[in-house]
C-alpha cells in the first residue's frame, strides 16, 4: 500500500482518475452500510450514539479539509485570485490540461461532506455551510498567500457538497 503522503503532497491527488474514483465509492459504500445500520436501528440510544458518530466523522472532515486546503501549502507568489467563473475551462480549452483535473478533484473533495453533513441535517442548510466553508478557504488562501483563490474552486465545492448531499437524501430515502 502506497503512503498516503508523498513528498508533501497527498498521494490520492496524484492517483489515475480510475484509482481516485475507486477510493470514493470504496468510502461511500462502507458510510452508506454505516447511515443504513444506524437508521435501522430502533433502538432510540444506538441512534443518538449514531448520530454523534457522524457527527464527530464530519468534524474530523472538515479538520482534514482545512489541513489539506490550508495547513498542507506554502506561500504563493505572483497572481493569487481569479475572480472569473468557469476560467478553468477557458484554461483547460486552451492547452492546461491540469485544470479539468483541478476542478475534479475540487468536486471530490467536498463530495463527502455533502454525504456526511446531509444525514444529520437538512440540504438547504448543509449547502449554505458548504459555499460558506468553501468561500472561507478561499479568501483565506488569498490573505495568507496560501495557493490560488479562484471562484471556480468555490463553485466545485459547492458542486461536490451538493452531489454528496443528493446521494445521502437517495440513500435516506
Amino acid at each position: 500500500m502506497r503512503k498516503l503522503l508523498e513528498n508533501g503532497v497527498w498521494r490520492i491527488y496524484c492517483g489515475s482518475a480510475t484509482e481516485i474514483l475507486g477510493y470514493v465509492f470504496a468510502a461511500t459504500l462502507i458510510f452508506l452500510i454505516i447511515v443504513c445500520a444506524i437508521e435501522k436501528n430502533h433502538n432510540a440510544q444506538l441512534q443518538k450514539n449514531g448520530r454523534i458518530f457522524l457527527i464527530t466523522v464530519m468534524a474530523i472532515y472538515v479538520f482534514l479539509l482545512l489541513y489539506i486546503t490550508l495547513g498542507n501549502r506554502e506561500n504563493s507568489q505572483g497572481e493569487e485570485f481569479c475572480l472569473i467563473p468557469f476560467y478553468s475551462y477557458y484554461e483547460y480549452m486552451h492547452g492546461k490540461t491540469e485544470k479539468f483535473r483541478e476542478s475534479m478533484m475540487n468536486i471530490l473533495l467536498f463530495y463527502p461532506l455533502g454525504l456526511v453533513a446531509r444525514t444529520v441535517s437538512d440540504k438547504k442548510r448543509i449547502i449554505f455551510w458548504g459555499i460558506f466553508l468553501s468561500i472561507s478557504i478561499e479568501v483565506s488562501q488569498y490573505i495568507f498567500h496560501l495557493g490560488y483563490a479562484e471562484v471556480d474552486d468555490v463553485i466545485h465545492n459547492s458542486l461536490g457538497v451538493l452531489i454528496g448531499a443528493i446521494v445521502a437524501s437517495m440513500v435516506k430515502k
